[in-house]
């Protein structure tokens, strides 16, 4: 069933309150001016990435919201951002230069400066669901990712390097690329000699999935590798696995009406309701070839959609849940990133949301839509009490932890008063040394307590304040002492 554009206006209407066209034109907008799509809705736009491009491209399309110009015009900037640079963005960040490949990832896609297994099947998988027809850039790129599976395990690692380990998600995302290229006819063309790599290659990354699963309470799960334990449900290499395990008809799928099920237990206890939203929020890919690499990927947009692809009834009340938090989230023309520059909304997220509104209206029969809605939009008014309790909550637990912290300062203060300092130095007394390393640990000490939860950037920078302030007292007590 698809979804006429007027039909999906007026649901956008329903569960956001605003047009589709008041969220569509300003993406549209960027791509006309830019040929292009920026990371986030910002002027000037910045932070052209592949990612962005191939994940809009891949939403965007599956809706019929582009046309053909605009279609083939974001597939253009997919290949042309393949190594994820803009040359107008050579001041950005300090000033970013086109990424420096070895010539065994010339072929590869980048994000940022990285040739990576996660931008590359974006891209694969984007371009030939979208019916890209070039394939000078599609084949090296399936080669590429081929060579990026792990002998031993068939999983897919962030790249094939030591100190990158496979994982489910990844693999997921690599069987996807494969599998879009093993179904486009005129792709293999001349080229069946490629069809035993490719079902081999899925047949291997598919056993690399079931040897990370758990049974949980009666439920298989799925780690994001077989060495992690599992102490609790991760629901992205869930859902994931379920999904690729189901799209190639594998015998050992697991029965996903347990999953619903479980799923539907957490979301109705308010505090793994919270959580859930908060720990799907993130990938971070780092100890890569060129250094820490971190890849940030907000899911919940796109939650809804694999669930649906399982079986989910899109009646469900577990769908209410979905789209009641797409509402929340939104921020009049689009969704941002949580915790990750929330003044900005992100495009990818965006399209991503645009999506799963898609996908759900496409599968509700109309005489049910309102019903749905209304029930969403009721359940909506208790939920955003709740929020606002929940927000009263976490500001408590910051005010209480930044008391917390002057447990650590005000011994740290009374220290600095009552110690003789001067006659200490001028004596060299050497209970200065002691007195002063427990200055500095204090010191130390109460700055982590107070940062608490903080944006990594800034507790990165004040920890590392207090760590040069840490070492250079305690290179002027040595060379006072001396």
């Amino acid at each position: 069933m698809t979804v006429v554009r007027a039909d999906l206006d007026a649901m956008i209407l329903e569960v956001l309150g605003t047009t589709l066209d008041a969220i569509l034109n300003p993406l549209l907008y960027f791509l006309r001016e830019y040929g292009s799509f920026p990371f986030s809705f910002s002027e000037p736009p910045r932070r052209f990435r592949t990612t962005v491009q191939a994940t809009c491209l891949l939403s965007l399309s599956r809706t019929g919201l582009l046309d053909k110009a605009e279609e083939r015009r974001l597939q253009e900037a997919t290949v042309q951002y393949k190594d994820s640079w803009h040359p107008a963005e050579r001041d950005f960040a300090g000033g970013l230069d086109p990424p420096k490949k070895n010539n065994e990832d010339e072929n590869a896609w980048c994000v940022t400066e990285t040739p990576s297994v996660w931008s590359t099947s974006y891209a694969i998988w984007a371009l030939l669901s979208s019916g890209y027809q070039d394939k000078t850039h599609i084949w090296p790129a399936i080669d590429w990712l081929i060579r990026q599976q792990h002998e031993q395990t068939g999983g897919f690692a962030y790249q094939k390097y030591k100190d990158c380990i496979p994982t489910v998600y990844l693999t997921c995302l690599a069987i996807k690329a494969l599998r879009a290229a093993l179904g486009t006819r005129t792709l293999l063309e001349k080229k069946e000699e490629s069809i035993p790599t490719l079902q081999s290659a899925i047949g291997r990354g598919l056993d690399f999935i079931l040897s990370c699963s758990r049974k949980t309470d009666g439920i298989i799960v799925f780690a994001q590798h077989p060495n992690l334990p599992q102490d609790r449900f991760d629901w992205i290499n869930t859902i994931w696995a379920y999904k690729a395990l189901n799209q190639n008809d594998h015998p050992s799928t697991p029965n996903p009406q347990l999953l619903f099920h479980i799923l539907q237990k957490e979301l109705k206890d308010e505090e793994k309701l919270h959580a859930f939203w908060r720990n799907n929020g993130f990938v971070i890919e780092g100890h890569t070839k060129y250094g820490e690499q971190k890849t940030y990927f907000y899911f919940m947009p796109s939650l809804l959609i694999p669930l649906i692809n399982l079986g989910l009834d899109p009646l469900d009340s577990l769908c209410a849940y979905f789209l009641r938090e797409i509402r929340q989230t939104f921020g009049k023309i689009g969704w941002p990133i949580p915790e990750y520059r929330r003044t900005e909304l992100c495009t990818f997220s965006t399209a991503l949301a645009l999506q799963t509104i898609y996908v759900w209206a496409s599968r509700v029969p109309a005489t049910a839509i309102n019903r749905l809605l209304n029930e969403t939009k009721q359940r909506g008014i208790d939920n955003e009490q709740t929020t606002q309790l929940r927000e009263c909550k976490r500001k408590y637990e910051r005010l209480t932890q930044r008391c917390f912290s002057l447990t650590a300062f005000i011994p740290a203060l009374i220290l600095l008063l009552v110690t003789p300092w001067q006659t200490w130095i001028t004596v060299k007394n050497p209970y200065f040394i002691v007195v002063a390393t427990l200055e500095v640990v204090l010191c130390l000490v109460g700055i982590r307590l107070f940062l608490g939860r903080f944006q990594r950037p800034w507790r990165s920078i004040v920890e590392m304040i207090g760590l040069l302030a840490g070492i250079a007292t305690i290179v002027y007590i040595v060379w006072s002492l001396l």
